[in-house]
Order: structure tokens, then sequence, then C-alpha cells
């Protein structure tokens, strides 16, 4: 039996429910062909530009479509631009999975891809619509109604993660009883609940939920592993005043700074980071929230209460995090996965359980090599470090709750088989504070 191709329409608006369905077809076709099945993805002329919908880090050092998360979340494989196409300019593997979104990139006619294709192979056509917070597949026959031939249908968890409520395999052609063997994406997260702590995530709902849903299923995989289901509060930062901060903060068991590119964001991030601090509180940073960390401590612990990051405020005494100099006066662009060296003795090397570490990075600044020994006096350890010791990859403070700064993203290397042990760690100081 030869491994078919299956173009997969996701006929769906959102990042977070974009590839989703790609990525289980081409999961279950690598289960059932010992010699693997291609993947591709169609991208239009008019491509989005919403800088918020291309924050996927990628291993190879490239910003992708957050819509890459699903594929390397659900079927292993790695996000690489070698991997995306134009119309025009993809010819069909022998067999493999094809996606393409026309609502994401309005210029891209399905129909004229589906012919092309089909002037060279035999091509199974798959429309995926969104029903609710839902997704439904069909196999699209021509000629006939769209609901005759349904393969799948998924829901999202409380953490945006997809769960396969029904499938069926038979209108694909393809063996139905390996399917069970094979699937783990869909796997039902432990019922046996220990501890539900409460997660304050800073940050907007719509990108948290709808763009960007590697930070919240992260928390998921590492729940699961923890057995128990972390309830989560998402709290925008903007306009955020200290009051409001302390009492956020007050009122949860954890909080989680992610990264971002909406600077209006950061100086509600540093008064949550800061009441964090105060209070004791388990806080995890990623990227910008490694960042917002450090610069709260610097005004909590050191005294300077003036101090910010130099992308927010230039002028700002002292700067905690300045631009990475390049040639030529230059600001260098730090992207992609890269190794640092983790302290012995320290919670990052407990973490790691190696003298290296491994993030993806996607960061122009870096901690300013002036603050490192203060900060090392007031008591904040730079536990991973790299570029011999000239970038500061990882921060944490002793005797805090847990007080954990990772400068990469963390999340985008989490997945159900494999939480991120940051989070796993994070979420273990979360139910300790909720029980204390």
């Amino acid at each position: 039996m030869n491994v078919p191709l299956i173009l997969v329409e996701h006929h769906t608006g959102d990042p977070s429910d974009d590839c989703v369905v790609a990525a289980e077809l081409h999961a279950v076709l690598q289960g059932i062909f010992s010699g693997g099945a291609a993947f591709s993805r169609i991208v239009g002329p008019q491509t989005d530009q919403d800088p918020n919908a291309y924050q996927h880090v990628s291993a190879c050092g490239t910003l992708m479509g957050n819509q890459w998360l699903w594929p390397e979340r659900l079927s292993d494989l790695s996000a690489d631009p070698a991997l995306e196409f134009s119309e025009t300019g993809v010819s069909g593997p022998g067999g493999g999975i094809i996606a393409c979104n026309n609502v994401v990139a309005p210029g891209l006619s399905v129909d004229r891809l589906m012919h092309g294709l089909q002037q060279k192979h035999h091509v199974l056509h798959v429309r995926v619509e969104s029903q609710g917070r839902g997704l439904t597949a069909y196999l699209q026959r021509s000629g006939l109604q769209l609901s005759v031939d349904v393969i799948g249908r998924w829901t999202f968890d409380d953490y945006c993660r997809p769960r396969l409520s029904f499938l069926d395999l038979s209108p694909l052609e393809l063996p139905t009883n390996v399917f069970s063997k094979i699937y783990q994406a869909g796997d039902v997260a432990p019922e046996n609940r220990r501890a539900r702590p409460s997660v304050l995530i800073v940050g907007e709902e719509q990108r948290l939920r709808r763009q960007y849903p590697a930070l919240l299923a992260a928390i998921g995989d590492a729940g699961d592993l923890l057995k128990m289901k972390p309830h989560v509060e998402i709290v925008s930062p903007r306009n955020l005043e200290a009051a409001e901060a302390e009492e956020a903060v007050h009122a949860t068991d954890a909080v989680l700074l992610p990264g971002g590119c909406d600077n209006s964001q950061v100086d509600g991030q540093i008064r949550i980071a800061a009441a964090a601090l105060r209070g004791n509180t388990p806080t995890l940073g990623s990227c910008f929230g490694m960042q917002t960390m450090v610069t709260a401590f610097v005004r909590e612990r050191l005294g300077n209460a003036g101090a910010h990051l130099q992308e927010i405020e230039p002028s700002a005494r002292p700067l905690t995090f300045v631009q990475n100099p390049g040639p030529n006066g230059s600001i260098r662009h730090r992207l992609g996965a890269k190794t640092f060296t983790v302290l012995p003795g320290t919670q990052a090397r407990s973490i790691y359980q190696s003298s290296l570490g491994r993030e993806r990075m996607h960061h122009r600044h870096s901690l300013a090599l002036d603050l490192w020994q203060p900060l090392s006096e007031a008591g904040l350890i730079i536990s991973g470090r790299s570029e011999e010791d000239r970038i500061a990859d990882v921060i944490e403070l002793p005797g805090h709750a847990f007080y954990l700064g990772i400068q990469g993203h963390p999340e985008l290397s989490s997945s159900a088989a494999r939480p991120h042990p940051a989070f796993i760690a994070f979420l273990a100081a979360a139910a300790a504070n909720s029980l204390s």
C-alpha cells in the first residue's frame, strides 16, 4: 500500500486551530507507513504580516507562523522554511500531507492548487471547519455535499490542546485497526488530581488562546505529568497599576510572565514581577518575562527605581537589558536554538539535568554586563550563560519559593509526551504554595 497524498485545507482563521488536523493526519501516516510520509505547507501571496502571528521560533533560526506549533507537537516535525511552498511552487510529494489555509492566506486558491496537483497525483482533499471550540474534518468529494464523509472531530481542552472525539479513517482508505495503537496526541489527561493550583498569566487573552497557545499547552503538559489541573487566569498588563498588580498576585498561587512583541505590556509585567518578588510567589519568566523579572529585581533589591529596558526607555539609568552588538553598529538578532552553560549547584542544573541547556532564542537585547556583579551580590544568580559569559540565558533567586527566568522560549520545546522540566518545576512550586 502506497502513502496517499492528502491535501488538508484548514478553513479556520486562528493559528490556534490551523494545521491541527494536518499534523494529526501526518502522525497517523507516520505510524502506518514504515517509510514515513512527507509534510509541506502552502503559503499564499497575501500572508498576514501581524507580528503576533509569526512568533514561532524554529530551531534552525527563523521566525515562522504560530501554526507550526502543532506539526512540532503532534507529529515530531521541525518547523523549517524548506517545508513551505507557494501555490505554484509545490509539485506534491509522492505521498504525505500538504497543508493549506486560504483564510490565513486569502490570496490562495484551493481549487487551483487541487487542479495542479491532480495533474500528477491522485489526491484526497480533506477540509477542516471550525465548529464552536472544535474542529470537524471532512473528505471533500467532487459533486457531493461537504457533510457526507466526516473523518474526524476534535475539541480543545482548557490548555488549548486538541483532543480527538471521533475518527473514521475508512473514507481515506487507511487501515483503522492500527489507529488506537499509534495515536497519542489526544490521550486524555489523568483524572486523579492531587491539587489544582492557580496560575496567573500576564498577557492578552486573545493572543494567548487564539494566536500563541504554546504557553497554555506547556502548562497542560506539565500538569498532566504531575496529575494536577492548574486553574489559569489571564490578566492584561496594560495600564496595570501597582495596587492592582499586588491584588492580582495575592490572589494566585504562581505567576507566568510570557514573551512577546508588544512593548505596551512591559511596565505592567514589571509591576507583577515586583509584587511576586515581594510576596514570595512562584514566578516563571520566558524571554521578555525574564527581562521584566530582572528589571523588577533591580528596582526592588538594588534600589534603582528608574531602571528599565533600553528597548522601552533608552534614557533610563540603569539600563537593565541592552542591545546585542552586531557588525558595523547593527543590533544582533539572536534567533534559533542556542546552547548555554548551566552552573552546578543551581536550580537550573536540577531542571536541565546537565551542564548544558538548550532553548530557542528570539531576542535583540541581553542583560547589561555591568549589572552582573551587583545582581550576584544581591543574591540573583545568572545560572545559565553563553558566549564566554557575555549572555545571560537563565536567572534564578535562591531562597525565593521559585523565581526563574529563561531568556529563550521553553514552551516551544514542550509536548504531551515530554513536558518541559521548567514548567514541571514551576507547577510543583505552585502546588506547594497552594497547600501552604
